[in-house]
Protein backbone atom coordinates (compact mmCIF):
# COMPACT_ATOMS: atom_id res chain seq x y z
CA UNK A 1 0.00 0.00 0.00
CA UNK A 2 2.63 2.33 1.00
CA UNK A 3 4.88 1.25 -2.00
CA UNK A 4 1.90 2.46 -4.27
CA UNK A 5 1.59 5.88 -3.05
CA UNK A 6 4.71 6.47 -3.31
CA UNK A 7 4.61 5.24 -6.61
CA UNK A 8 2.05 7.81 -7.52
CA UNK A 9 3.61 10.61 -5.71
CA UNK A 10 7.13 9.88 -7.78
CA UNK A 11 4.65 10.42 -10.74
CA UNK A 12 2.90 13.75 -9.70
CA UNK A 13 6.41 15.02 -8.99
CA UNK A 14 7.46 14.12 -12.10
CA UNK A 15 4.48 15.64 -14.01
CA UNK A 16 4.72 18.84 -12.01
CA UNK A 17 8.14 19.22 -12.99
CA UNK A 18 7.38 18.67 -16.72
CA UNK A 19 4.58 21.10 -16.16
CA UNK A 20 7.22 23.77 -14.58
CA UNK A 21 9.86 23.38 -17.26
CA UNK A 22 7.58 23.97 -20.27
CA UNK A 23 6.65 27.17 -18.54
CA UNK A 24 10.05 28.46 -17.75
CA UNK A 25 10.97 27.73 -21.52
CA UNK A 26 7.83 29.50 -23.08
CA UNK A 27 8.48 32.58 -20.49
CA UNK A 28 12.48 32.23 -22.02
CA UNK A 29 10.91 32.19 -25.79
CA UNK A 30 8.93 35.47 -25.18
CA UNK A 31 11.70 37.51 -23.54
CA UNK A 32 13.84 36.75 -25.84
CA UNK A 33 10.98 37.44 -28.91
CA UNK A 34 10.54 40.63 -27.00
CA UNK A 35 13.60 41.48 -26.78
CA UNK A 36 14.43 41.22 -30.30
CA UNK A 37 11.39 43.51 -30.98
CA UNK A 38 12.28 46.07 -28.74
CA UNK A 39 16.61 46.17 -30.38
CA UNK A 40 14.52 45.99 -34.13
CA UNK A 41 12.32 49.01 -33.08
CA UNK A 42 15.33 50.89 -31.55
CA UNK A 43 17.68 50.53 -33.80
CA UNK A 44 17.41 53.00 -36.57
CA UNK A 45 17.97 51.14 -40.48
CA UNK A 46 21.21 51.65 -42.14
CA UNK A 47 20.36 54.18 -45.16
CA UNK A 48 21.16 52.82 -48.21
CA UNK A 49 24.44 53.82 -49.96
CA UNK A 50 23.64 53.79 -53.77
CA UNK A 51 23.33 56.44 -55.73
CA UNK A 52 21.34 56.10 -59.27
CA UNK A 53 24.02 55.81 -62.19
CA UNK A 54 24.34 58.60 -64.56
CA UNK A 55 24.93 57.18 -68.07
CA UNK A 56 28.11 57.91 -69.32
CA UNK A 57 28.46 60.73 -71.57
CA UNK A 58 28.20 60.57 -75.21
CA UNK A 59 31.66 61.61 -76.95
CA UNK A 60 30.84 61.88 -80.51
CA UNK A 61 33.40 61.15 -83.27
CA UNK A 62 35.01 63.33 -85.31
CA UNK A 63 35.96 67.13 -84.38
CA UNK A 64 33.50 67.69 -81.97
CA UNK A 65 34.55 64.83 -80.07
CA UNK A 66 38.22 66.26 -80.06
CA UNK A 67 36.89 69.30 -78.87
CA UNK A 68 35.03 68.20 -75.83
CA UNK A 69 37.65 65.65 -74.85
CA UNK A 70 40.23 68.46 -74.75
CA UNK A 71 37.66 70.99 -73.15
CA UNK A 72 37.12 68.26 -70.11
CA UNK A 73 41.22 68.18 -70.14
CA UNK A 74 41.57 71.98 -69.67
CA UNK A 75 38.79 71.72 -66.86
CA UNK A 76 40.41 69.31 -65.20
CA UNK A 77 43.91 71.46 -65.11
CA UNK A 78 42.53 74.53 -64.17
CA UNK A 79 40.42 73.22 -61.29
CA UNK A 80 43.62 72.31 -59.92
CA UNK A 81 45.39 75.35 -60.88
CA UNK A 82 47.63 74.45 -63.82
CA UNK A 83 47.98 75.27 -67.25
CA UNK A 84 51.07 72.86 -67.92
CA UNK A 85 49.06 71.01 -70.78
CA UNK A 86 47.87 74.19 -72.30
CA UNK A 87 50.15 73.97 -75.18
CA UNK A 88 49.53 70.61 -76.39
CA UNK A 89 45.76 71.03 -75.54
CA UNK A 90 45.51 73.97 -78.26
CA UNK A 91 47.74 71.83 -80.37
CA UNK A 92 44.94 69.43 -80.58
CA UNK A 93 42.09 71.85 -80.69
CA UNK A 94 43.08 73.78 -83.60
CA UNK A 95 42.91 71.35 -86.61
CA UNK A 96 39.57 70.04 -85.24
CA UNK A 97 38.11 73.91 -84.39
CA UNK A 98 39.21 74.39 -88.28
CA UNK A 99 37.41 71.11 -89.10
CA UNK A 100 34.54 72.28 -87.33
CA UNK A 101 34.55 75.17 -89.30
CA UNK A 102 34.94 73.65 -92.49
CA UNK A 103 32.17 71.33 -92.11
CA UNK A 104 29.59 74.75 -91.13
CA UNK A 105 28.74 73.37 -87.71
CA UNK A 106 27.03 76.13 -85.71
CA UNK A 107 29.03 76.68 -83.22
CA UNK A 108 32.54 76.66 -85.26
CA UNK A 109 32.64 80.20 -84.81
CA UNK A 110 31.85 80.41 -81.08
CA UNK A 111 34.43 77.45 -80.85
CA UNK A 112 37.18 79.22 -82.73
CA UNK A 113 37.46 82.23 -81.07
CA UNK A 114 37.84 80.14 -77.78
CA UNK A 115 40.67 78.37 -78.97
CA UNK A 116 42.03 81.70 -80.67
CA UNK A 117 42.17 83.19 -77.14
CA UNK A 118 43.74 80.21 -75.45
CA UNK A 119 46.24 80.24 -78.17
CA UNK A 120 46.59 83.93 -77.49
CA UNK A 121 47.40 82.89 -73.49
CA UNK A 122 50.46 80.58 -74.33
CA UNK A 123 53.26 81.96 -72.63
CA UNK A 124 56.89 82.57 -74.32
CA UNK A 125 59.40 79.72 -74.57
CA UNK A 126 60.87 79.07 -70.66
CA UNK A 127 57.50 81.75 -69.09
CA UNK A 128 54.58 80.13 -66.91
CA UNK A 129 50.97 81.13 -68.12
CA UNK A 130 48.74 83.10 -66.43
CA UNK A 131 46.33 81.27 -65.09
CA UNK A 132 43.55 84.75 -65.11
CA UNK A 133 44.30 84.70 -68.93
CA UNK A 134 44.15 81.16 -69.55
CA UNK A 135 40.37 81.03 -67.17
CA UNK A 136 38.88 83.84 -69.58
CA UNK A 137 40.45 82.11 -72.43
CA UNK A 138 38.56 79.10 -71.36
CA UNK A 139 35.40 80.79 -70.78
CA UNK A 140 34.96 81.71 -74.56
CA UNK A 141 35.89 78.15 -75.59
CA UNK A 142 32.91 77.47 -73.13
CA UNK A 143 30.14 79.66 -74.43
CA UNK A 144 30.97 78.03 -77.88
CA UNK A 145 30.46 74.08 -75.91
CA UNK A 146 27.54 75.54 -74.04
CA UNK A 147 26.19 76.13 -76.97
CA UNK A 148 26.77 72.53 -79.26
CA UNK A 149 25.43 70.89 -76.36
CA UNK A 150 22.54 72.94 -75.53
CA UNK A 151 21.81 72.27 -79.28
CA UNK A 152 22.01 68.68 -79.14
CA UNK A 153 19.97 66.74 -76.63
CA UNK A 154 22.47 63.64 -76.85
CA UNK A 155 25.14 65.43 -75.88
CA UNK A 156 23.56 66.26 -72.56
CA UNK A 157 23.27 63.36 -71.10
CA UNK A 158 25.95 62.75 -68.58
CA UNK A 159 27.06 65.92 -68.38
CA UNK A 160 26.02 69.29 -65.79
CA UNK A 161 26.14 72.71 -66.44
CA UNK A 162 27.91 75.11 -63.70
CA UNK A 163 27.66 79.06 -63.45
CA UNK A 164 29.71 81.26 -61.17
CA UNK A 165 29.22 84.94 -60.49
CA UNK A 166 32.71 85.17 -59.83
CA UNK A 167 34.49 84.47 -62.85
CA UNK A 168 35.41 87.10 -65.05
CA UNK A 169 33.91 86.75 -68.65
CA UNK A 170 31.70 83.91 -69.72
CA UNK A 171 30.76 82.28 -66.30
CA UNK A 172 29.23 78.86 -67.46
CA UNK A 173 31.38 75.90 -67.76
CA UNK A 174 30.64 71.83 -68.63
CA UNK A 175 31.67 68.82 -66.37
CA UNK A 176 31.14 65.02 -67.02
CA UNK A 177 30.57 64.78 -63.06
CA UNK A 178 27.82 65.86 -60.74
CA UNK A 179 30.60 67.13 -58.41
CA UNK A 180 31.47 70.58 -59.24
CA UNK A 181 35.31 71.79 -59.93
CA UNK A 182 35.41 75.31 -60.39
CA UNK A 183 37.78 76.19 -63.03
CA UNK A 184 37.48 79.79 -62.97
CA UNK A 185 38.22 79.57 -59.01
CA UNK A 186 40.58 76.48 -58.77
CA UNK A 187 41.52 75.16 -55.47
CA UNK A 188 41.02 78.96 -54.18
CA UNK A 189 37.00 78.46 -54.28
CA UNK A 190 36.25 75.21 -56.09
CA UNK A 191 33.09 74.58 -55.33
CA UNK A 192 31.81 78.26 -56.09
CA UNK A 193 28.70 78.27 -58.06
CA UNK A 194 25.53 76.99 -59.12
CA UNK A 195 24.10 74.21 -61.06
CA UNK A 196 22.21 75.39 -64.03
CA UNK A 197 19.31 73.21 -65.11
CA UNK A 198 18.46 74.53 -68.52
CA UNK A 199 21.16 74.38 -71.28
CA UNK A 200 21.13 77.60 -72.77
CA UNK A 201 24.27 79.50 -73.47
CA UNK A 202 23.28 82.32 -71.17
CA UNK A 203 21.34 83.34 -68.61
Amino acid sequence: MVSGQVARYMVDMKLVVAALTAVTLVSSSCVRADAQSAHAATTPSTPSTTTPSTPPAVVPAGPLGVVLTEFERLHQDLARDSAANLAAIVGRLTPASDALTAAGHPQAAAIAAGVTALSAALPAAGATADLKVVRVAFGELSRGIVGAIAADPTLQVGRFLYQCPMAKGYQRWVELKPRMENPYMGSRMLECGSAVVAWTVDG
